[in-house]
């Protein structure tokens, strides 16, 4: 009980902990690129997120919480299916803006700068690096690895729920929640956090790179509709041929536990070591989650931040101002 209501109370703290952050972010009004990307990553990426993670999962030991080892067939593997998963979040948000293409958008955000220059350098790395160590240490490493007795198809999606929520970007919310998704599911079929850390990095390297070298208005077919489809269709093709391999490289025991000895050993022991539904489902029936403990933080949380991405979808189509 303590582990999984103390992570939703986390998710709780992490997401007062960001609104403060951005309220500080917003009172130093940051006009340049370098001074924005380097006040989210300290205010919002490390003291928001990472540190919070890393102090509840501070007495644990792997691969409790994800730290697992992986090989390098599955790093490799990792790669591949972010690249697939940064295809199908293009053509979503192709979909997006083709079907929106009517509506009057307000500009946000700063232009990204150029990845030759200082600024470039430090949003590469904040974008790059920090934030996917960051958002699946918290993610896929604190808050899965706190609620694996839920099962496959139920703690994915919640994580990836809470994963979209937090980003705060309407726009790119089912975009979010699909890769969401497939991190989950990586990090959840390898029993370790470092394939979706592999992954979100693969993913939003791919999309800085992107954004430098291809223009905005360069489309593949001439039409908007065709480039967003065969963009999924080709993203589902890889992802389809490569998650087979690397699921069954990643459904490894975490402990070398002899048959013999399992009967001796109880359920919830088996769950703090990493073990799932799937991996012993003839002792899980004795664990369940007590909903009214993870339930009232959860809600709060989750209603707070639609609240604030139903507002910044209202002022990004210039409905509020």
């Amino acid at each position: 009980m303590k582990r999984y209501a103390g992570a939703a109370r986390l998710y709780l703290l992490v997401v007062n902990l960001v609104f403060v952050a951005n309220l500080i972010i917003s009172y130093f009004n940051p006009t340049d690129v370098v001074s924005s990307f380097l006040l989210s990553a300290l205010f919002i990426t490390v003291l928001s997120i990472y540190i919070p993670a890393v102090f509840f999962t501070r007495k644990a030991k792997p691969p409790e919480f994800g730290t697992r080892r992986i090989s390098f067939q599955q790093g490799a593997l990792s790669v591949v299916i972010g690249f697939g998963t940064f295809l199908i979040m293009s053509g979503i948000m192709g979909l997006f803006y083709y079907f929106t293409r009517d509506f009057t958008m307000v500009e946000t955000g700063l232009e990204l700068p150029s990845l030759l220059s200082f600024a470039g350098i430090a949003y590469f790395f904040t974008s790059c690096i920090l934030a996917p160590i960051a958002e699946e240490r918290l993610f896929r490493g604190t808050l899965m690895f706190s609620w694996l007795v839920m099962g496959r198809t139920k703690v994915v999606l919640l994580t990836a729920i809470l994963f979209a929520l937090l980003h705060m970007d309407p726009l790119s919310f089912i975009a979010l929640l699909f890769a969401g998704i497939m991190l989950g599911l990586v990090a959840y079929d390898s029993r370790s956090i470092y394939p979706a850390i592999i992954a979100h990095m693969t993913i939003n390297t791919v999309s800085v790179i992107f954004n430098e070298f291809v223009p905005n208005e360069y489309s593949m077919f001439g039409n908007e509709l065709y480039d967003a489809l065969i963009l999924i269709l080709f993203g589902g093709a890889i992802i389809f041929l490569s998650y087979g391999a690397f699921k069954k490289r990643g459904l490894q025991p975490l402990l070398p536990i002899p048959v013999e000895n399992m009967a001796s050993i109880s359920a919830k022991e088996l769950q703090e070591k990493g073990y799932t539904v799937e991996d012993i489902p003839e002792l899980f029936p004795q664990i369940s989650i007590r909903k009214r403990y993870i339930l009232p933080p959860l809600l709060l949380s989750a209603t707070f931040l639609l609240f604030v991405n139903v507002l910044t979808a209202l002022y990004i189509f210039g409905v509020m101002s």
